[in-house]
């Protein structure tokens, strides 16, 4: 039993020549639903303990197991990994894993192209979690999902309170805390016609910028006047 993420940010469950999605989780344990639920119509179905590091029961899949399958997802996880700390150029990141991989796992990771768009995302850091609902979401975000701020070169999100259904968000500049603590007022804007997909709500929190002042000599005030 294996976790791996995939190249969109979410997370697969690998056990037997079956991948796995989270379909939801419970005080003592998670639910884990065939990733072929809608392409292959099947039922089949884990149920793991909440560490994820023990199987309490198996439903039955309506197609067999793809050993195969599971080593290309290995394969491009690792691949992936690669993009993100090494860089390199695509071809040559290809080259260097797939010249160890038997032909029938290269041929299930697919085009060579495909593969090279998905590493030159990978190494911009700008995959986006493939996600149905917030439940299944990585957490905390990672960082590579977020723009980071040019001016410090810190993440974008300043908070994620957790996994749960109400789980909330939230961006911020630099500044923006102390901005919020100063203010006298918070004007707040909230639609649901622009959030984003996967978003219930989306708040814009604004707030003035602290009036500048500045010191001028008795010669700067005569010229001036």
């Amino acid at each position: 039993m294996e976790l791996i993420a995939t190249s969109r940010g979410g997370r697969k469950l690998l056990h037997e020549g079956y991948a796995y999605t989270k379909q939801r989780a419970h005080e003592s344990s998670v639910r884990w639903e065939c990733s072929k639920k809608k392409t292959a119509m099947c039922k089949g179905s884990l149920i793991t303990d909440v560490n994820v590091s023990r199987v309490h029961a198996v439903t039955g899949h309506t197609h067999a197991a793809d050993n195969v399958a599971m080593s290309a997802l290995k394969v491009r996880k690792e691949i992936m990994d690669t993009a993100e700390a090494r860089g390199g150029r695509p071809g040559q990141i290809l080259a260097d894993k797939l010249a160890t991989c038997p032909l029938e796992v290269r041929a299930a990771l697919g085009k060579r192209e495909s593969l090279k768009r998905q590493i030159r995302r990978a190494k911009r850091g700008a995959a986006p979690p493939n996600l149905k609902a917030m439940e299944g979401a990585p957490c905390p975000f990672p960082g590579r999902c977020g723009r980071k701020l040019p001016e410090s070169g810190r993440p974008f999100i300043t908070c994620d309170d957790g996994p749960e259904d109400s789980r909330l968000l939230g961006f911020a500049s630099d500044d923006g805390p102390e901005l919020l603590r100063a203010a006298r007022g918070w004007p707040v804007g909230g639609t649901h016609s622009t959030a984003p997909r996967h978003f219930a709500q989306l708040f814009c929190v604004r707030v003035p910028p602290p009036q500048a002042a500045v010191a001028l000599d008795r010669r700067q005030l005569h010229a001036e006047g």
